[in-house]
């Protein structure tokens, strides 16, 4: 099975892809729900978490996410602790996952994928690509924050000269929802085809 990780900036669109790539049929595994679930209320990470940054990172029980975006994206240090304590849990547990998937191919969502070193976890990276503007417009009407936490948020990640130089594939978000859908139906039948000896005329039920 081939292995498809799709990167993009924060604000990008990657969830509305993945879920275009889940209309079709075709298994996702989410980075981010991944961590929400390692990091649900009572977990041994949660637990860990609030040891590292304080007690003010859980509220009412749960990760305070709006605060730890805060907090990783103006602390560098923070951010590192963060990255220390999450991501070998989530690299085992995307593992798990891709070996439990079926078709052709899966579709691994990873939003820091080349800053998390996992990008040995995929055979082919998809890049989510836009202009920055339009991340920040997505970001600051989506989060309800301002223009300048927006931007500090997409300063903490790659830039888009450092994800297109991995891409193998990029899918324009920068027009409408129409013209994304038919850049990923276009990209799945590639993949259909290059991954079917038939050209990909089962393509239906291999998925």
């Amino acid at each position: 099975m081939l292995r498809v990780g799709l990167y993009g900036g924060i604000g990008s669109g990657k969830s509305t892809v993945a879920e275009i790539f889940t209309q079709l049929g075709v298994s996702v595994i989410d980075a981010d729900l991944i961590a929400r679930e390692l990091s649900s209320p009572n977990s041994a990470l949660l637990k860990e978490i609030k040891s590292t940054l304080g007690s003010k990172i859980v509220k009412q029980g749960n990760l305070n996410r709006a605060l730890l975006r805060k907090i990783i994206c103006s602390d560098e240090t923070a951010r590192k602790q963060l990255n220390t304590i999450m991501h070998p849990p989530i690299r085992q547990e995307l593992k798990k996952r891709i070996a439990q998937s079926s078709g052709l191919y899966c579709i691994i969502v990873v939003p820091l994928l080349l800053e998390s070193g996992m990008v040995d976890l995929v055979d082919r990276v998809v890049v989510v690509d836009c202009p920055e503007q339009s991340q920040l417009d997505r970001v600051t009407k989506r989060d309800k924050i301002s223009a300048d936490e927006a931007m500090q948020m997409i300063a903490a990640q790659a830039n888009r000269h450092q994800r297109l130089e991995i891409a193998d594939s990029v899918l324009d978000n920068g027009k409408n929802i129409l013209h994304l859908k038919k850049q990923v139906l276009d990209l799945h039948k590639n993949l259909i085809e290059d991954l079917t000896p038939n050209g990909g005329k089962q393509s239906n039920r291999s998925l």
